[in-house]
């Protein structure tokens, strides 16, 4: 049984980050962390059936819902403010699960979420057994490509070949690293959907899947 929790958590300017924290009701030793899109939410497809699977798997998930779009103090902010603000609010999200003894931590970034996730994993203190999935990362991020190409952390990477962010030297650099494991899905956008027909987006959803399942049953290196 899983329990649906809103947890109190201050972030930027001492603001409630708004979340929803699933507890598994027999405790868990795993936790998974999801920081969704700028307007792509957490029960949208590519971050709820990973969801599902980590519930399945037995872990607790925590999703932060920032939805900024919705801010207009938000929208019209410069790139910095609009940076620090989501750092502070996922730095804090962060903080106020992982004082809890988990064992081993996934993080999941989608797009906007992919920067938080970088920042994250350079500033916080988290269990040793972790890995990243980065979902349509924000490749043309300078502080972004630097946190991946110094990574050694077990990390999937999935993107599209018709995402605006996608650049294919620079993923099949990544490649190269033992820890990285690259998904590119042809002719998908940067919500890993296509123009070719519903079936088909929902055959792309079905491969998205496989890789993610298989990626975190994989033992630690």
């Amino acid at each position: 049984m899983v329990n649906v929790e809103r947890l109190r958590i201050s972030g930027h300017g001492d603001e409630p980050v708004p979340n929803s924290f699933f507890r598994q009701a027999g405790g868990s030793d795993h936790l998974a962390i999801v920081l969704p899109g700028l307007s792509y939410r957490c029960n949208q497809p590519l971050l709820w059936y990973p969801t599902r699977a980590l519930l399945s798997s037995g872990a607790d998930v925590l999703w932060v819902e920032y939805a900024y779009d919705l801010r207009p103090d938000w929208v019209t902010a410069d790139d910095q403010v609009q940076r620090d603000w989501l750092f502070d609010d996922v730095v804090a999200a962060t903080r106020s699960v992982t004082e809890t003894r988990y064992e081993r931590v996934t993080l999941i970034g989608k797009s906007m979420g992919t920067l938080a996730l970088g920042h994250v994993l350079m500033t916080e203190k988290i269990p040793d057994r972790r890995k990243a999935v980065w979902l349509t990362p924000v490749l043309d991020d300078p502080a972004l490509r630097r946190q991946l190409e110094e990574s050694n952390l077990p990390s999937l990477i999935v993107i599209g070949s018709k995402d605006h962010y996608y650049d294919g030297s620079f993923l099949a650099r990544l490649q190269n690293k033992k820890s990285f494991e690259v998904e590119v899905i042809k002719g998908a956008d940067h919500v890993l959907e296509t123009d070719e027909g519903t079936l088909v987006s929902i055959d792309i959803m079905r491969q998205v899947m496989s890789s993610f399942q298989r990626f975190i049953s994989e033992r630690d290196p």
